[in-house]
């Protein structure tokens, strides 16, 4: 529904619990002017008090798991097709990959291939490339992977994805309570599991007026869809 919203050329992806930085704006924008990309930015997670205490300090990229994470064994069940070898160890996605280059036709890091490096939790990416490849695919229901599929289709049509440290956000973290954690956990991995079904479907490229006729019949009972379709 915010694609429908948005009428400019760039389009930057933002979870309402992260606090940006000064030049966060122009660190994202001035990457687009040479590149057909995908701008990703890390995040910081850090509870309310010590944000409070930190507010003059920038946030640290390497607190993102994309810089370092330890792959447990329980992941295992989720993730039958990585290596014995990557789980029960530290991974440092960035650094291993050389900053994402080192990714591409289905080589993993971790668990994780390339589009996995893409959070709309802090991205930037052209309107008109999301819309070509059809934007979000509803398919996906609850929390989690529709952005990891979204950025799958636009690297299938030729987008780079770059990470931006300068880009780097606090991520305010809050206590979830053990039954929603659970429910979050059921939801990816469904999710998961329909991402691998589908992720190797045929890209259709669409234009933006076929887009929005489709947008308008999906959220017809949410808004009023003639205002966007001027």
């Amino acid at each position: 529904m915010g694609l429908l919203y948005a009428k400019n050329d760039i389009i930057i992806f933002l979870d309402e619990d992260v606090v940006i930085p000064k030049d966060f704006l122009a660190n994202h924008l001035s990457r687009h002017g040479f590149f057909k990309c995908i701008i990703v930015g890390l995040r910081h997670g850090i509870n309310f008090r010590n944000f409070k205490n930190k507010i003059v300090k920038s946030p640290d990229y390497t607190q993102d798991f994309r810089y370092k994470k330890f792959i447990p064994s329980e992941w295992k069940s989720t993730y039958k097709e990585v290596p014995q070898d990557n789980f029960n160890k530290i991974c440092y996605p960035l650094i291993e990959s050389n900053y994402f280059k080192k990714f591409g036709y289905g080589r993993i890091f971790g668990v994780w291939e390339l589009p996995f490096m893409f959070l709309t939790s802090n991205a930037s990416v052209s309107r008109h490339e999301i819309i070509k490849i059809g934007g979000f695919d509803m398919r996906f229901k609850g929390w989690g992977m529709e952005d990891v599929h979204l950025a799958a289709k636009l690297i299938a049509n030729g987008l780079y994805l770059i990470p931006n440290l300068n880009t780097t956000v606090y991520h305010l973290l809050k206590k979830s309570l053990e039954k929603e954690r659970k429910k979050r956990i059921k939801e990816y991995e469904k999710n998961f599991n329909l991402y691998n079904k589908i992720k190797n479907e045929n890209l259709l490229i669409s234009d933006e007026s076929h887009w929005k006729e489709k947008m308008k019949k999906f959220f017809a009972n949410k808004f009023i869809a003639k205002y966007f379709l001027k």
